[in-house]
């Protein structure tokens, strides 16, 4: 559920280092699916400070033209993307709940439910390289 402190994450966090975007035109629409004023210049100082984004996104957008990399993605395949990266957050233990693990509920079944989606099977998927698709996590 999104909360107050929503705009902490992500390009509005302003001593964030990388961060992964998914299909969206973010400089023509301003980053207006996170409200983030001049995102433009967000992003480019991200990569200033030694970060990376990488745009995923079925077209070449005026955001890829700027991005490290662009993935091209199938169009309506997002889905075995976002779970095979889910898949591995959790099988290779990157994922930490830390202060909000009392705060949380069916994570076991998020993590169940993702098994199944493999890098590979997201490869097939959406044509995104199995290797791309687990670096993203």
């Amino acid at each position: 559920m999104p909360g107050a402190d929503d705009h902490k994450q992500g390009i509005g966090k302003r001593k964030a280092r990388s961060d992964q975007f998914f299909p969206t035109p973010w400089l023509a629409s301003n980053g207006s699916i996170m409200t983030v004023p001049n995102v433009a210049k967000r992003l480019k100082a991200i990569q200033q400070r030694g970060g990376r984004f990488i745009v995923i996104d079925p077209r070449r957008t005026e955001t890829a033209d700027i991005a490290d990399q662009h993935l091209f993605i199938r169009p309506g395949s997002d889905v075995f993307l976002l779970m095979a990266m889910l898949n591995t957050l959790f099988t290779e233990s990157l994922a930490k709940t830390g202060h909000l693990t009392n705060f949380l509920v069916g994570v076991d079944a998020v993590h169940n439910a993702c098994k199944p989606f493999t890098a590979e099977l997201a490869e097939q998927r959406t044509g995104i390289a199995a290797d791309s698709a687990s670096a993203c996590s």
